[in-house]
């Protein structure tokens, strides 16, 4: 399963029944954020510890797990890759007109899931306040996710369609 929580625990609970081998991929949020609860970190480190085996996207991540306590041998870390025939250095100059960008601006990129945990409210409180003190940047927020029209609102309200692009 994908996420510590609410999959791996609620995989744990099923397992009981089908009793098969259970490995966890953790993500991030769900170590990093999900963690700070009580509540969900008791069954977060309940389901890992059931669990056959943990994947991590990162080595800061399984560091994680094993200062809450997972056994690091229970942990394989897979970084997540690139692919380089789709994604790679090219002049700026060059990059910005292929993707009709201005010469002038500063760029704040997002990229991710537009959802809650992300803290993408913030984010566009911090481009209206920097909106008020220069004129030179703009925010690109990449993504889909269950906030994309939360967000189109706020920018529309705001009147910052001109500094907040939702691509």
């Amino acid at each position: 399963v994908h996420w510590a929580y609410p999959d791996a625990f609620g995989m744990v609970l099923v397992n009981r029944f089908i009793k098969r081998p259970l490995f966890v991929y953790v993500l991030g949020s769900d170590i990093n954020l999900y963690t700070r609860s009580t509540l969900r970190r008791l069954m977060i480190l309940y389901a890992l510890r059931k669990a056959t085996h943990i994947f991590s996207v990162a080595y800061r991540l399984a560091e994680k797990l094993v200062a809450l306590g997972i056994d690091p041998n229970h942990i394989s870390v897979i970084p997540r890759g690139i692919d380089t025939n789709r994604f790679y250095p090219i002049d700026q100059k060059e990059a910005r007109q292929s993707l009709a960008l201005p010469m002038d601006k500063k760029i704040v990129l997002f990229v991710g899931g537009l959802g809650e945990v992300k803290g993408l409210p913030t984010l566009l409180e911090a481009a209206l306040l920097l909106r008020k003190r220069r004129n030179d940047l703009l925010f690109l927020m990449v993504g889909e996710g269950p906030q994309r029209g939360f967000l189109e609102k706020i920018i529309a309200k705001q009147g910052m369609e001109k500094t907040v692009r939702l691509v």
